[in-house]
């Protein structure tokens, strides 16, 4: 089993960084909630770009190297100009976070250094976090919504946008 240089093992997913609603569609196919097609783009719509990930049903042409060959996709918009840029010109990328599997996310190119050292060959500083604080995770399967990681976006405004 291969490890990326964040020590994460290969056979878990990578997250699929989008510019727009069209990225999101084109890879779509301990609290639950109620949760259709209508209710992905409203999350979407609320808070995309920015700090949730959801995990989706994939389309069949998204590579199993990226889902761990599940059947699942996480897709994020970041809400950072620099990558949005990137994806704009270059389409989906896929990502992982800037720290080691399984330790606390890095705020700032110094603690990403630190934790990382030479195992990356560049690094972009773009400054610290904005919220300094990891994203939600929401999984939804058969519409049900699960959320899988509470991060900043807290589980009221997201029941808000829901049925808002």
């Amino acid at each position: 089993m291969h490890h990326t240089p964040q020590e994460k093992p290969q056979l878990n997913p990578l997250g699929v960084e989008t510019f727009a609603m069209k990225g999101v569609a084109g890879v779509l196919p301990p609290k639950r909630l109620r949760c259709g097609a209508a209710g992905i783009h409203k999350l979407a719509q609320k808070f995309m770009p920015g700090p949730i990930t959801l995990v989706l049903k994939k389309k069949p042409k998204v590579p199993d190297l990226v889902t761990a060959a599940t059947d699942e996709v996480g897709v994020r918009m970041p809400d950072h100009p620099l990558a949005l840029k990137i994806i704009q010109k270059f389409g989906p990328i896929t990502s992982t976070s800037a720290n080691l599997h399984s330790h606390p996310d890095p705020v700032n190119i110094k603690n990403t250094i630190k934790e990382m050292g030479d195992t990356v060959s560049v690094y972009l500083d773009c400054g610290s976090t904005k919220l300094g604080k990891h994203s939600t995770i929401i999984a939804v399967h058969d519409g049900e919504m699960e959320v899988i990681r509470q991060g900043v976006i807290p589980i009221k405004e997201i029941e808000a946008a829901l049925h808002g």
